[in-house]
């Protein structure tokens, strides 16, 4: 089988976290700190705090900017999840905007026409039900890589007063015309699940330039302990959403072989690209705007321009042991938001069309040119078929 995702773990990374368990410090300890302040100087930010899922990452962000009931957040259903059940959990609404065609991510103009159309003379509420809710903020994610246009979003911020929340989990390393994504607003978000650039197995961490966001994530994910770590010394109900040293260890190493790791996954993405190139007819391969001025690739996804269903050729490649997956299936469309907010219907008309035609494929480093041919072959075939 080849599968659909594979970390790049060496040796090196394997002695690292061997250290770790030989030291007994497992916990708040050292290899936390250098790696927090080793990826604050890489993303050129002057803080870094870990944190142990990209949901909680989110709900620290919801906390810190007092996202709760009778609020609304604009967010994409071509997403995952977690996007959006963050803000569920402090009971604010969501508004699903629709993407652009080809990068997939939030297109800036649906806010606008949203505005426009549903806010009365205060653009800063909107009708639902008998329930006032104000909108807060804008959820952006640079969705598998690519990131969004960071100038038309900043105008809407600006002129609507809304915050803007930058989900660079899938963007490590890449950039929006020369600068560094992460670095658009007062915190962002970077991933290092297996699947992704780096890896640490499961940890997420937050970046800022603001003292004070640092500090309250610093003691929100820390049962509201100060900087001061008195035990046991707590004067609010907060969260546990600390890591350990062992991810620590692993990210360090890691972090040693960035530009070797971005190289190899490009170079992947190339192989992919030039084989696909003379089947324009039947497959799109991923848009890189003028904007991107550096990407590191955390997926590879195609989108299927012929008529089938796209379960068919994710079963037609699994018969030839071949693993993949169509990313993504929408937020609006789960059980979940239909049954609790009535999404079914929702005028997402891009969102429905392209989740219906993307096509995630095995991506990883060590994934050898005879293996990305055959791929490529078995799915030629089956839209010849």
């Amino acid at each position: 089988m080849i599968n659909l995702s594979k970390p790049d773990i060496t040796e090196k990374e394997i002695n690292s976290t061997i250290e770790v368990l030989k030291s007994w410090l497992l916990a708040l300890w050292p290899k936390l700190k250098e790696f927090e302040s080793l990826w604050a100087n890489i993303a050129n930010t002057k803080y870094a705090s870990a944190v142990n899922s990209w949901t909680s990452w989110l709900h620290l962000i919801v906390k810190s900017l007092w996202i709760w009931n009778n609020d609304a957040v604009f967010v994409p259903s071509f997403t995952f999840i977690a996007s959006v059940n963050c803000f569920i959990y402090e009971w604010a609404s969501p508004i699903f905007v629709d993407i652009e065609e080809d990068t997939y991510n939030l297109d800036p103009k649906y806010i606008e026409k949203y505005i426009e159309k549903n806010c009365n003379f205060d653009w800063k509420k909107l009708i639902d039900d008998t329930t006032w809710k104000h909108i807060k903020a804008i959820v952006w994610v640079h969705i598998f890589w690519h990131p969004f246009d960071i100038d038309e979003i900043l105008k809407i911020c600006k002129k609507y007063n809304l915050f803007l929340i930058e989900d660079a989990a899938e963007a490590i390393w890449s950039e929006y015309k020369w600068i560094k994504c992460g670095q658009f607003w007062k915190a962002s978000i970077f991933a290092f699940y297996p699947n992704k650039q780096l890896t640490t197995w499961e940890w997420w961490i937050i970046t800022t330039n603001n003292e004070n966001y640092y500090k309250l994530y610093e003691s929100l994910k820390n049962q509201w302990r100060w900087d001061n770590m008195q035990w046991l010394s707590h004067d609010k109900l907060w969260y546990n959403y600390r890591l350990s040293e062992i991810n620590a260890a692993i990210w360090i190493e890691q972090m040693k072989r960035l530009d070797e790791i971005i190289e190899k996954r490009n170079n992947v993405a190339l192989k992919y690209n030039n084989l696909f190139k003379k089947y324009n007819d039947l497959v799109k391969i991923p848009t890189i705007k003028d904007y991107c001025t550096k990407y590191s690739r955390f997926v590879y996804v195609v989108k299927i321009k012929k008529d089938i269903n796209i379960n068919d050729i994710i079963d037609f490649l699994k018969e030839n042991n071949i693993q993949s997956k169509n990313y993504f299936s929408p937020i609006h469309i789960q059980e979940y938001y239909i049954n609790n907010y009535n999404t079914k219907d929702l005028d997402l008309p891009i969102t429905n069309k392209v989740s219906k035609k993307t096509l995630a494929l095995p991506f990883y480093n060590s994934l050898e040119d005879n293996e990305i041919e055959y791929i490529v072959n078995k799915i030629i075939e089956f839209l010849n078929k």
